[in-house]
């Protein structure tokens, strides 16, 4: 008897969650055609049902071919009217009808503009919030640190710290660059740099957009008080895809210079450059840039900059990862007693958040 009992108890319970989970899908709307589809009405807006189906997920049915519209609580309802009621909407021999404290309602004869949650808000207005927010776009912060040397035969050390901030919006892109260099070998410096640079970038169209970027440069190695390029132009994107992307430029570029010796220099020239950005799993992503900037009244005096890494994330965190990569820089106009090229590897802490 005992036993019985507690069979009865068990079924009884797993009865009422089915008809829980049941309940929490008991919506519907009925199509014109006279077909139905049952699941959690979301919310109408700008004249489409959202109807959330345990088969297909979400699904957006134009209001148009929507028969009837039942509910399985009380919704606020906006008529095309003017008027708002609140209530449970059922579906009575193929029309909408509103249940609320005053009454019942026949809807036949009014256009239901949108319905929500009662403790929700109204979809134009929710739709407008989003606008707002993806026009404000999204800031990216990141940190990157990295210590390298030898000892033996020879002693190097070397240690690099930069910084970034960038904003995305959905028309245009902005970026903001900073790094600080220096390596010693044999006691020596070989490297002692700061760097400083502006992206800017925005769309024309699908593919095409306008960019403007400016760099900043101080070597006191290479006895360079400042070097700046200021360069604007036109980029198009070959692959544009949320995890890859290929974009090239091409420009006009000033490059300014002053060295320790009071000497100048100005070259006007052109701006190519290439950016390839694919993620290939979830742990792994490849970033590779190039420019090349040769100057017009000289091709032969050119500048190759080159950078490729991989990107990966520590563990199961989504702020801290390593980047490892090479990053060369060609100058064919190099000053006296300095290498026309200079070649780094590199493997960086980097912290990113937003």
């Amino acid at each position: 008897m005992k036993k019985r009992r507690l069979t009865m108890l068990f079924v009884s319970v797993c009865s009422l969650g089915l008809m829980s989970g049941l309940s929490a899908r008991a919506g519907s709307i009925e199509l014109e055609d006279g077909s139905k589809l049952v699941g959690e009405i979301r919310s109408v807006e700008e004249e489409t049902v959202i109807i959330d189906t345990s088969f297909a997920g979400e699904l957006s049915v134009p209001m148009e071919k929507v028969a009837a519209v039942a509910t399985d609580d009380a919704r606020k309802v906006a008529l095309e009217s003017g008027h708002a009621l609140v209530g449970t909407l059922k579906a009575e021999d193929g029309k909408t009808v509103i249940e609320t404290s005053l009454g019942t309602f026949d809807l036949t004869s009014e256009k239901i503009a949108a319905v929500w949650a009662v403790d929700g808000t109204r979809p134009e207005v929710e739709q407008l919030q989003r606008r707002i927010e993806a026009h404000r776009g999204t800031w990216e912060y990141e940190l990157y640190g990295d210590l390298n040397g030898k000892s033996g035969n020879s002693d190097r050390f070397g240690t690099e710290v930069g910084a970034q901030a960038a904003l995305s919006r959905p028309d245009d892109r902005l970026e903001f660059r900073a790094s600080f260099q220096r390596v010693e070998d044999e006691g020596n410096e070989t490297v002692d740099e700061m760097k400083g640079s502006m992206d800017y970038e925005r769309d024309i169209a699908r593919r095409h957009s306008w960019y403007t970027r400016l760099e900043l440069e101080r070597d006191d190695v290479e006895k360079l008080d400042l070097s700046t390029v200021a360069a604007a132009g036109y980029g198009y994107y070959f692959v544009r895809r949320p995890k890859h992307e290929l974009r090239g430029r091409t420009g006009l570029l000033l490059r300014h210079e002053s060295y320790e010796n009071q000497v100048s220099e100005q070259t006007v020239g052109v701006d190519f450059g290439l950016h390839h950005r694919s993620e290939i799993n979830d742990w792994l992503s490849l970033v590779n840039d190039v420019t090349y900037t040769p100057a017009i009244d000289n091709f032969g005096d050119y500048r190759i900059d080159h950078e490729s890494s991989v990107e990966t994330p520590l563990g199961d965190s989504e702020i801290w990862k390593l980047r490892m990569g090479i990053a060369n820089e060609y100058n064919s106009s190099a000053p006296p007693d300095t290498d026309e090229l200079d070649i780094s590897y590199f493997a960086r802490l980097v912290m990113s958040w937003h």
